[in-house]
């Protein structure tokens, strides 16, 4: 599997709220939750994802969310309330391309901007192509570009880990359990700091905050 170029491998431990909603809003699949493991892998070229789903499938128990099969790229999303489980999905797909994690292409930020105070008629602009929450004038703005593109799930994951906003909340993802049953799950309310990125080759990433900004930290 020399051929194949392992462009994105990304372990999210912890599915943070609003970029499940967010997943849920673009995503074909079978949708996550907050709280569950994520593992995206993008690979070049596009067609091998379909293997490679296939490969994590059967060798987990974990369920899929995203696959996107492009001529030059394709992108997967599987995830699981058992960590161990996504982990082995992400070590079957390795085991078949024969790499390493640190195979992977090393992630760049692109470009990094912080709107401050947004107008109103900008506002109305970002919200007719959003699919987060809406942007509300007078808010701050971090838009984060990401090469490859879907490292950009990794930064709107951290970014959200570390608002203030969500600190507060009343149920740490600590103290999550899988829910018995669809009718037995509980969902949140949104607040106000969302996560928004675009699923193309030139995502955008942002995070909105009435009083203040805060920026993702580059994947290393």
């Amino acid at each position: 599997m020399a051929d194949v170029t392992l462009r994105t491998y990304i372990f999210l431990d912890d599915l943070q709220p609003q970029l499940a909603a967010f997943i849920g809003t673009t995503a074909r699949g079978f949708l996550p939750v907050a709280g569950v493991a994520s593992m995206f892998i993008e690979t070049a070229p596009g067609l091998i994802i379909n293997r490679l789903m296939d490969v994590a499938l059967k060798a987990t128990s974990c369920t899929p969310a995203i696959m996107v099969v492009e001529r030059a790229f394709g992108l997967l999303e599987i995830h699981d309330w058992d960590k161990g489980q996504v982990e082995t999905g992400g070590r079957a797909v390795l085991d078949y391309l024969k790499l390493e994690e640190h195979d992977r292409v090393k992630p760049r930020i692109v470009s990094d901007q912080i709107i401050r105070s947004v107008e109103p008629y900008h506002a109305q602009l970002i919200n007719k192509i959003r699919y987060g929450d809406q942007l509300l004038s007078g808010e701050s703005l971090l838009i984060l570009e990401t090469e490859p593109a879907a490292y950009i799930a990794f930064a709107a994951n951290q970014a959200l880990k570390s608002a203030p906003a969500l600190s507060n909340r009343s149920t740490s993802s600590t103290e999550r359990t899988p829910p018995p049953t669809v009718n037995g799950m509980k969902t949140c309310s949104a607040v106000r700091r969302t996560t928004s990125y675009m699923v193309s080759r030139s995502p955008l990433l942002a995070v909105m905050s009435r009083k203040t900004s805060s920026s993702a930290p580059s994947a290393s």
